[in-house]
């Protein structure tokens, strides 16, 4: 509805009310959705999908989709790939994969402010079979070093202030942490 009454004749004052409604009813169904896919998560889920996908695709994809909330933050969106053979196709779970890389990317944007986001995505040989490695790195705020041993554990921020000035629930590095477990990675 906020949409809709966005597209109407407004003056400025309205303009900016009907942004504020839009900018918090897109937080409140992010936190929502977190708490579902976290239950769904611990309800135990189906097992990963077993499809090909191309590595380098889902990585575009899941930029694209960052991209207006990057440019609002004035960052820089980078990818780097390196070593795919095949022409990047691999055998796994896309849906899931782009759920770990949003978040991901929403957190590095979240936290970095005019500055870079680099997604780095190669092909390693780990245990005798060949793995894919997603490397996200930012030029933002950092993560003190010895909070780092909270940052997968549910509901759990750096510290208090983060949900109150960048929002979010603290689970979003929980559940791509179980995602990726069931993954095998």
């Amino acid at each position: 509805m906020a949409e809709l009454l966005s597209m109407g004749r407004l003056g400025k004052e309205e303009r900016e009310s009907v942004r504020v409604i839009t900018s918090s009813g897109t937080a409140l169904l992010e936190i929502i959705n977190e708490i579902l896919d976290y239950a769904k998560i611990e309800h135990g889920e189906e097992p990963p999908e077993q499809v090909p996908f191309q590595a380098g695709e889902v990585v575009r994809e899941a930029m694209r989709i960052m991209e207006g909330r990057a440019r609002e933050q004035n960052d820089r969106l980078e990818l780097i790939i390196a070593g795919m053979s095949d022409g990047g196709w691999y055998l796994g779970d896309p849906a899931r994969l782009r759920r770990v890389l949003l978040n991901l990317l929403s957190n590095a944007v979240k936290f970095t402010e005019k500055g870079t986001v680099r997604i780095g995505v190669s092909e390693i040989l780990r245990e005798g079979a060949t793995r894919l490695l997603f490397e996200v790195v930012d030029t933002g705020i950092g993560i003190p070093q010895n909070a780092r041993h909270r940052l997968f554990n549910a509901f759990s921020q750096v510290d208090g202030t983060i949900s109150r000035r960048y929002g979010g629930t603290g689970l979003g590095l929980a559940i791509c942490k179980r995602i990726v477990e069931h993954m095998g990675g």
